[in-house]
């Protein structure tokens, strides 16, 4: 479907917060590739502000072919890489290392969304905001498993513990949803630092 020209404006922001010194967030904004992401160091882990600087590394460094299925495989390998290069550190080292990650990717009419952990998309359509993207969290797979209320969830003393995180393991699972863009369609990445709130 054609019929208007995609034009895309964006935004991005990153603040150390009130808890942590070190400001374990790192982004990416390739407007003219059509490409966000957001990476978030695992809080009270080694170097998290590492990880995310390597994730982010690796997505910027992406190649985008015209054919979005081919840009999608693109970007999900170097997730893929920054996994390897993380974990293989963090084995180094001899202690745990990595980072959440966010990404959105828009090509023409489509639109594709790629996390692994906590960091979140948002969509704002119509009016109405929706959640794309759903937690790699221990407190997530609880209400999946009906052991706790959706309501329960929020403020869960587990919430900050991550059932899936990028470098942590050393293979990578990377959850993606794909739909179509409509016109005035605004999109929020944003790590657990803004959604906790």
């Amino acid at each position: 479907m054609t019929g208007f020209p995609l034009r895309a404006q964006s935004d991005a922001r990153t603040h150390e917060g009130q808890v942590r010194e070190l400001n374990e967030d790192s982004y990416c904004s390739i407007e003219s590739a059509g490409f966000w992401a957001v990476a978030d160091g695992m809080g009270g882990h080694d170097n998290g502000e590492w990880s995310s600087a390597v994730l982010v590394e690796n997505l910027q460094g992406t190649q985008f072919p015209d054919d979005f299925d081919g840009a999608c495989q693109q970007i999900a390998e170097a997730m893929f890489t920054a996994n390897a290069t993380i974990f293989m550190e963090s084995r180094n080292r001899g202690k745990q290392m990595g980072s959440t990650v966010v990404a959105l990717y828009v090509n023409n009419r489509r639109f594709a969304v790629f996390w692994v952990g906590d960091s979140r998309c948002y969509l704002l359509r119509d009016g109405a905001l929706h959640q794309l993207s759903r937690d790699h969290s221990q407190v997530q797979e609880m209400v999946d498993r009906g052991l706790l209320r959706p309501e329960d969830a929020e403020g869960h003393p587990m919430g900050h513990v991550l059932a899936r995180a990028v470098g942590v393991r050393p293979t990578l699972e990377v959850d993606a949803i794909e739909d179509e863009v409509e016109p005035g369609d605004i999109f929020l990445l944003c790590s657990d630092g803004l959604h906790g709130y």
